[in-house]
């Protein structure tokens, strides 16, 4: 594990036709792009949200050793799924860890 591991989301494109979502991150320094397709599934019990991708699963595997970890993963979904919903919501960059 590095010393001092670093992750901000760059930018973000969506295709709300499609529901793909294409992540602009840097990762300890390097830039990655990562895509996953966002699902959603509503129903009278509430809102299940989720990706489909197993490159963003890999993705964050990274986060496992990484203090405060849910914490951080969830700011992540939150900022992915507030992007989708409105684009403006989101300023760029935003910085996780």
């Amino acid at each position: 594990m590095l010393d001092k591991q670093s992750l901000t989301v760059l930018d973000m494109e969506y295709d709300s036709l499609t529901h793909i979502m294409r992540i602009f991150i840097l990762w300890n320094g390097i830039e990655h792009v990562i895509s996953t397709e966002l699902i959603q599934y509503i129903s009278d019990n509430g809102r299940i949200r989720a990706f489909g991708s197993d490159e963003f699963s890999a993705f964050i595997m990274n986060f496992m050793n990484i203090e405060d970890r849910t914490k951080k993963i969830k700011n992540l979904y939150k900022i992915i799924w507030d992007y989708a919903e409105n684009k403006d919501s989101v300023k760029f960059p935003v910085r996780i860890i």
